[in-house]
């Protein structure tokens, strides 16, 4: 199997592929070693085309290499990171410990701090909180956790980064919160 290694705190698998100059790329936890595989197979298949070293024949993906045709090297990496059983909350969420809500954030902006999103009904409120955060900081490049198409993207992304507004969604923001209650 091409890098599929088992996590040693959780036992779980996860896949990794080495692009371009070694860097290696998460790809996600999975519950076998058989879904990290196909998880490597399908982005070396999008990077390296057909002729890609696999762990199972190109020919068994052949609908999903269809898929992938109109999607960016990145987009297949945001989808099968999805789809990792890993994703159970989703990226940047987190369940608060004493409301027992979603609560999300999203790091590594402004010299590597946190940004505080705010605590939601439910862990897909506080996904979506994330994902549009992500949207408006890192533009067209964002990871998401939900397919991008299900944002109407150029509402979201900022123009002028030292512009300060706030974002409308349900859900309670906190004091430093880029998210604020209705």
């Amino acid at each position: 199997m091409e890098v599929v290694e088992t996590h040693s705190g959780s036992g779980h698998q996860f896949s990794e592929a080495y692009l371009g100059n070694l860097v290696a790329v998460y790809l996600g936890g999975y519950d076998n070693e058989e879904k990290a595989a196909r998880a490597y197979d399908l982005v070396a298949l999008k990077y390296w085309g057909p002729s890609a070293p696999t762990n199972f024949p190109a020919i068994n993906y052949a609908s999903e290499i269809k898929r992938m045709k109109g999607l960016t090297r990145e987009q297949v990496i945001a989808s099968v990171r999805r789809n990792s059983s890993a994703f159970s909350r989703g990226r940047g969420v987190t369940r608060h410990h004493k409301l027992q809500r979603g609560q999300a954030r999203i790091g590594r902006l402004d010299g590597n701090k946190d940004l505080y999103l705010g605590t939601f009904g439910t862990q897909e409120e506080a996904a979506e909180a994330y994902d549009i955060a992500s949207i408006r900081f890192r533009g067209l490049r964002a990871v998401t956790n939900f397919d991008i198409n299900r944002y109407d993207v150029n509402k979201y992304l900022v123009r002028h980064i030292g512009t300060k507004t706030n974002l409308r969604l349900s859900g309670r923001g906190g004091r430093n919160s880029l998210f604020k209650s209705n």
